[in-house]
């Protein structure tokens, strides 16, 4: 699919220092190309190889040599790009800081971790960069882009935007399997890249806890549950995962979600194509190949059930401006709280065929909110209830009005 999705964050790059950061795949480079242009553009490779393009264009003996190069074009009140500068000496870093404020100076990493300890209370660097965070494609700026004749049923997959060359109009599930099965190693793949970028090791633990997640367990009490009958811990306790799922959530791979009305969350992966995969993966094992469409389709209309949920809510909360929660008694898809926890909305997703009696549940298990109420589904289904039914035309008219 040929698809250009204008960034919001691309708009934060002010007339001053910035630093873009993210795990792997968000699009950082994808922005500063096309979206900043820049005097001269400087590539770290993973192997320490520095490549230069602008004025000049060539590889680089050393980061002092470029360092040098920088400064000068720096002082000179133009524009510098430094992408993957998380790979270069801290002290070269230092050396063309010392130019502050001169010039424009962007720098993009993909590591979190090893940005914020540049970044930490004892860094030269500090107070000399703006701060941009790259995640997945915000909601309002994909559905903005998207064509009328892309469906939504897309959205949650196309917001990594490493999958747009891949995906393409069609029937939404054999869509999907046939992404999963042209890119059944890239996913992997980039798990791996990420670890390697943070200095980590993927070990079985952490194998686990993606494939815990991956199969629905959604809290940590439960991933701890599954790795200890594996073996993979010593203790069925929270306690012995938590230290992995805040690195996974530092690294960009997952995030929480808190369970309404309590000092617990659940974990969910930041990219619903991550939901897909893991999910599949549970299911069938995908170094083994996936079946057949036919004995396949009813997970793969599961798991995008499952994205559309996760998608959908998680957008909304967004446009609302609120805190996205959740709930198991009763299960409500999502509720959206202000600063001070007071609901402003309450969501459940039907992506499926919308019946009266999932309406009247909907309904029944929702009396008690005292704010609006929605229901968000593929067909547009007028009731008369002080509950709103979105379509997919009308949630794309929210998310992008």
């Amino acid at each position: 699919m040929d698809l250009i999705i204008g960034r919001t964050e691309a708009s934060f790059i002010k007339e001053k220092w910035t630093l873009l950061y993210g795990r792997r795949k968000t699009g950082k480079t994808y922005i500063l190309n096309r979206f900043f242009g820049s005097d001269l553009y400087v590539l770290v490779a993973r192997e320490g190889t520095i490549w230069v393009q602008g004025d000049i264009q060539r590889k680089m003996a050393s980061p002092d040599e470029m360092a040098d190069v920088v400064r000068e074009y720096l002082l000179k009140g133009k524009k510098v790009i430094i992408d993957e500068f998380q790979r270069l000496p801290s002290d070269t870093m230092e050396w063309i800081s010392s130019v502050h404020p001169s010039g424009q100076l962007v720098i993009s990493g993909s590591s979190m971790g090893v940005v914020k300890r540049i970044l930490g209370p004892r860094s030269p660097l500090l107070g000399k960069f703006s701060f941009i965070k790259l995640s997945t494609i915000e909601p309002s700026d994909l559905i903005r882009e998207m064509p009328q004749d892309v469906p939504l049923d897309l959205a949650p997959y196309l917001s990594d935007p490493w999958t747009i060359p891949f995906l393409e109009k069609g029937k939404i599930l054999e869509e999907m399997r046939k992404m999963l099965s042209g890119t059944s190693y890239t996913v992997p793949a980039l798990i791996g890249e990420i670890f390697h970028e943070e200095d980590r090791i993927l070990s079985e633990i952490y194998q686990g806890i993606l494939a815990s997640i991956g199969a629905g367990r959604a809290r940590a009490i439960d991933i701890a549950s599954l790795l200890y009958s594996k073996g993979l811990i010593k203790q069925e306790s929270a306690s012995q995962v938590s230290p992995y799922l805040n690195a996974l959530k530092d690294m960009g791979i997952v995030e929480s979600v808190g369970i309404y009305g309590k000092k617990r969350e659940v974990v969910r992966f930041v990219s619903q194509m991550m939901t897909f995969y893991y999910y599949m993966e549970s299911k069938y094992g995908l170094e083994r190949g996936l079946p057949s469409y036919s004995e396949s389709r009813e997970n793969l209309s599961r798991v995008h059930s499952i994205c559309m949920e996760h998608y959908l809510v998680k957008a909304y909360a967004r446009k609302l401006e609120g805190y996205l929660g959740y709930s198991f008694d009763p299960e409500i898809d999502g509720i959206v709280v202000n600063r001070k926890g007071n609901p402003i909305a309450v969501i459940e997703v039907k992506w499926t065929d919308l019946g009266k009696r999932d309406i009247d549940n909907f309904i029944e298990k929702t009396d008690g909110f005292d704010c609006p109420r929605y229901i968000l589904t593929k067909k547009e289904v007028p009731i008369d209830d002080d509950v709103t039914v979105h379509g997919e035309g009308s949630i794309r008219s929210f998310l992008k009005g």
